[in-house]
């Protein structure tokens, strides 16, 4: 289960139900659960339970897909900790930067790149 003080719209999180599973974006908080839209045309919201609700890891695997390229935005180094990164940046709107926060999870490195200013879309 997520904790839910810390998730914003727009967050990337993982739905684990007795049925299905599945990655989805977050478009609405509620008290008891998250809101997102299935078919982005459909203008039609769904909502999950937030106990069904868990984080994306963060792994090599995604940062490898979304930063492909040594002289993109933002580069990352595996921590000393399995699991953990370090994320370093130079961008316009913020300057350079490294933060060492113990990031685990995609929706803690969404919240960085927002802070930085970063909008790029996320491939999961």
């Amino acid at each position: 289960m997520v904790q839910t003080d810390n998730i914003m719209r727009g967050d990337w999180l993982f739905y684990r139900g007795k049925v299905n599973a599945f990655p989805f974006q977050v478009e609405q908080i509620a008290k008891r659960e998250f809101g997102y839209y299935a078919e982005p045309e459909e203008n039609r919201m769904y909502y999950l339970p937030r106990d069904e609700v868990f984080p994306i890891p963060l792994t090599e695997e995604f940062m490898r897909k979304n930063y492909p390229d040594p002289k993109e935005i933002v580069w990352y180094s595996l921590d000393e900790q399995p699991g953990f990164f370090n994320i370093f940046w130079e961008y316009p709107t913020f300057g350079e930067g490294e933060v060492n926060l113990n990031i685990q999870y995609v929706h803690e490195l969404q919240h960085i790149l927002k802070m930085i200013g970063m909008t790029k879309k996320i491939k999961l």
